[in-house]
């Protein structure tokens, strides 16, 4: 009696199949968290765009609505949040043209405002 077992059989093939399926999900974890953008703080988005913008104009943008508003507060003061941004988010808002409404800040304006800021604070 030649029988074979289906056991036998079927054993590695099984084996070849389930390992097939394993390794097919694993690269397409694998792509998608590539593709995923990643999250930074202010600080370290400034930092990958060379400081240009700073993290305090980061989380402005972020204060004002320009960036959507994503939260850590996993910091010791849970009073001030530490915001997440991703970076094709601020290089957007960093290349946006100024509003319709709004006009970009001239110089003038801000040499202004820094004066009465120090003229106060001698006060």
């Amino acid at each position: 009696m030649n029988a074979t077992n289906p056991i036998d059989v079927l054993g590695p093939a099984l084996l070849a199949a389930v390992r097939e399926v394993f390794r097919l999900e694993l690269a397409a974890v694998k792509d998608q968290a590539e593709t995923a953008p990643e999250l930074l703080t202010p600080r370290q988005a400034s930092e990958h765009l060379g400081g240009r913008p700073s993290a305090d104009t980061i989380s402005a943008w972020v204060r004002t609505g320009r960036l959507p508003r994503r939260v850590n507060n996993l910091g010791k003061n849970p009073r001030r949040p530490n915001y997440l941004v991703r970076l094709d988010e601020v290089r957007a808002v960093m290349e946006a043209p100024a509003g319709e409404g709004e006009s970009p800040p001239s110089l003038d304006e801000a040499r202004a405002r820094a004066r009465t800021k120090a003229a106060t604070r001698r006060a």
